[in-house]
């Protein structure tokens, strides 16, 4: 009964090993950190995590490694990274006024990890693609179109998150509402267009934050936002 207790453990740490093996394949490690967060539990990002960034060599030590972390808060790297100044916001996918084959009216994006201090600022474009008109005035050349931001914040975050949207770039979490783990808000702001014949187009600045310099996110936050024709 002992050797099979033996052989079961062998097989069971030959292949975790053999997981470090695959993803250090040329180029998994690579594919694997930029695409995807690390979440409480999951271990790290890739397999070649000793010592501090990789060596280059998958072997024991990082085997080790890997089991002295496991359920850690790992942070993995981020392909949006560095968006924490202006001159380096993520741009987001385009959102239209109307949905269509390859046009959408509200686009979703997933974050990567939130470092604590850290901030994560984007830029996105609101453009309108359809041909009718709201006729907000009685010569039906006015029109309207509303933006709407939400931030879903993962419950197992140290604390609040906040979030501001804006017509320019900042820094600044003033006047920033603020989101607690777990749960959503939105902004909605209007924007003022016209029915002329030329497409109407914004480009929006987001900004999200920890409330304070102490709160961090193993798990991703969502932005959601949409846009809508009609009349503030």
């Amino acid at each position: 009964m002992k050797r099979r207790h033996l052989i079961v453990a062998l097989t069971g740490w030959i292949a975790l090993f053999g997981v470090l093996l695959e993803a250090h394949r040329p180029g998994a490690s690579a594919r694997a950190a930029s695409m995807r967060p690390s979440v409480a539990g999951s271990g790290a990002c890739a397999a070649d995590i000793a010592p501090a960034g990789g060596d280059g060599t998958v072997n024991v030590t990082d085997l080790l490694e890997l089991l002295a972390t496991w359920g850690a808060c790992t942070e993995c790297p981020d392909a949006s990274e560095p968006n924490d100044a202006c001159v380096d916001a993520t741009p987001l996918p385009t959102v239209y006024s109307a949905s269509t084959a390859c046009e959408s009216d509200e686009v979703q994006w997933t974050s990567s990890t939130l470092s604590a201090g850290e901030l994560d600022l984007y830029v996105f474009t609101a453009t309108e693609n359809d041909a009718t008109c709201s006729c907000c005035d009685q010569f039906c050349l006015d029109e309207d179109y509303l933006i709407e931001v939400t931030l879903a914040v993962p419950v197992t975050a140290t604390g609040s998150l906040v979030f501001k949207i804006g017509s320019a770039c900042t820094t600044s979490t003033v006047g920033a509402v603020e989101v607690a783990p777990g749960g959503s808000s939105t902004l909605s702001i209007w924007l003022d267009g016209d029915c002329t014949g030329m497409p109407n187009s914004y480009t929006r600045h987001v900004l999200v934050a920890g409330a304070d310099g102490t709160v961090s996110s193993c798990e991703p936050y969502t932005l959601t936002y949409a846009m809508t024709p009609g009349c503030e």
